[in-house]
């Protein structure tokens, strides 16, 4: 536009008298200062000629120059005398014109004659100062796109998608500018471009990235030529999001099929509709007061529902059914609150329940038991569940009419030593159970016990041989042993006398008589009963027989 304009003005001449006259007339005008950078003085020099026979003709001259809204910038005036033929000249400085357009002006008056071809009486041309360079980047665009650079049409980018990077160039300033458009993409760089632009003027270079993952992605893009004043908008930093892949949406619905009665079973029918962009391949799944009741591996297509039945023992509680196993943009989780007449199990004095039979070794009986009350308004049964390493174990189970107290328990023992932890619960199949009914115990277990016996002597007697014996135990609980002793005959073991004792801690004696027996020696062997001997146990002990 401002190239159509002073084209427009450059073309421009004062119009050509008909009548012929002498005097002065303006033959040429140079203009020193014109496309140049930046604010700055304009130099006019002006060449006036006498026509028409003049001779010392009165010619005054006027040089303006005013913005293109005809606000005075700045101008100079005076005489000149002229002849015929004879070139006269004047030169003249004008304060700065400002950065754009201005118009300036050169007219002459007094004695003026007729101008000929490309001569004037009024010279009117337009200057230009041109903005120093002012090269920038502006905001990029990113788009989904193919792998072909084809708009997908999503509103947003999202995992697996290709992104195109649009990049603009902006110029402001009136200097052409060429150099390079260099971009990286999570600090890998992709191609760089080459930049060619022109003042005053914007250009979009596009930029395609491989496929993109889920998350947040960093941009770096820089101008590498010639600088302007202002370096720092010839970079950019910044970062787009990529969200996840087109992913299903469920949405649950539970509708209960009957009213829920003491001892019968409640039904629900659950609806699945998948109003996503993908379809849904995972679980299904119900839990009623954190206990799951339900679980199944489906499928729902876009746009589909399907249907699934819920069964259950009908007590109090609240039904909650979502998704599992596979993503989702968003599940709308389904539940129900059942109330109904029923049992209300709580602590009965305590809700945390006892360890009883300790010290514990290895190989012990441990029993975890809970002393219930039924608070409710109907008779109803529990149990002790407790999970061990991910095993879940039941316990003992009680009925309990209304207002009824009761014990539930489990026994149970580990085989190794140390600190063991122990996840309980109480759990009703047909009544509501306090939530404090839970929890975790730590139960330390220690090693095994370590068990020897040794015959110390064997003497004749008169009603036989005399077994003298003594058996250590180490440090724990009292524990029960068989003992066992007789006669070896070639190699053989012959009949046994048992002897059954309950043995403390620490080292106990004592003596068998097994009578008369052919041998060449005699034994005493010890045996657990009921518990879980430890390494390094001395479970026998042989001793030559005398002579009798």
């Amino acid at each position: 536009m401002r190239r159509a304009i002073m084209v427009a003005f450059l073309l421009s001449m004062a119009l050509i008298p008909l009548a012929q006259g002498n005097g002065g007339v303006i033959d040429s005008v140079t203009i020193i200062g014109n496309n140049e950078i930046g604010e700055g003085p304009i130099e006019v020099n002006i060449t006036l000629v006498g026509v028409g026979g003049a001779n010392s003709a009165s010619v005054n001259w006027s040089v303006t120059l005013a913005d293109m809204e005809g606000n005075l910038i700045d101008s100079d005036n005076g005489n000149a005398l002229v002849n015929d033929g004879i070139e006269y000249y004047v030169e003249t400085m004008l304060g700065n014109a400002p950065l754009g357009l201005s118009n300036l002006t050169v007219t002459i008056s007094g004695d003026i004659g007729t101008p000929g071809q490309d001569q004037w009486l009024v010279h009117h041309s337009v200057i230009q100062r041109l903005r120093p360079l002012d090269i920038s980047i502006g905001t990029p665009i990113f788009n989904p796109v193919d792998s072909q650079g084809v708009d997908s049409g999503n509103l947003t980018i999202n995992d697996g998608d290709y992104v195109r990077i649009d990049v603009p160039v902006i110029n402001d300033g009136d200097v052409i500018w060429n150099g390079t458009l260099e971009l990286a993409l999570d600090s890998f760089s992709l191609d760089s471009q080459s930049v060619n632009i022109s003042g005053d003027s914007t250009e979009i270079y596009s930029f395609l990235t491989n496929q993109v993952t889920e998350g947040n992605h960093f941009v770096n893009a820089s101008l590498v030529g010639p600088a302007d004043s202002e370096p720092s908008d010839d970079v950019y930093a910044g970062q787009f999001e990529v969200g996840p892949p087109p992913l299903p949406a469920l949405e649950l619905e539970l509708e209960r099929l009957n009213e829920p009665e003491p001892g019968s079973q409640i039904s629900w029918i659950l609806s699945s509709y998948n109003s996503g962009e993908s379809n849904f391949t995972g679980e299904l799944v119900c839990f009623f007061d954190g206990e799951q009741v339900y679980l199944s591996n489906t499928t729902v297509l876009i746009s589909e529902t399907i249907n699934s039945t819920i069964s259950m023992s009908a007590k109090p509680g609240e039904l909650v059914c979502s998704t599992q196993g596979a993503r989702t943009s968003f599940t709308q989780n389904a539940t129900d609150i059942v109330s109904m007449t029923s049992a209300i199990f709580i602590g009965a004095g305590h809700s945390t329940p006892s360890l009883l039979g300790g010290p514990w070794h290895a190989g012990d009986e441990i029993t975890l038991s809970l002393l219930l009350r039924n608070e409710g308004d109907a008779t109803g049964s529990a149990m002790m569940q407790i999970e061990i390493d991910g095993a879940t174990m039941n316990g003992s189970s009680t009925t309990l009419d209304k207002g009824k107290a009761g014990e539930v328990s489990h026994d149970f023992s580990f085989t190794t030593a140390g600190d063991h932890v122990v996840n309980w619960t109480v759990f009703s199949p047909d009544g509501a159970v306090d939530t404090n009914l839970s929890g975790s115990i730590q139960i330390p277990v220690l090693a095994s016990q370590v068990i020897s016996i040794q015959i110390e002597s064997v003497d004749a007697a008169e009603d036989g041989m005399e077994i003298s014996w003594a058996v250590d135990l180490s440090d724990g609980r009292e524990r029960l042993v068989i003992l066992d002793f007789g006669v070896i005959q070639d190699g053989l073991k012959g009949d046994r006398i048992v002897e059954e004792r309950n043995l403390l801690p620490g080292r106990t004696y004592g003596s068998m008589n097994i009578g008369f027996q052919s041998g060449q020696k005699v034994f005493a062997d010890v045996a657990e009963s009921g518990w879980t001997i430890g390494f390094g146990s001395y479970t026998g002990d042989e001793f030559d027989m005398p002579q009798y």
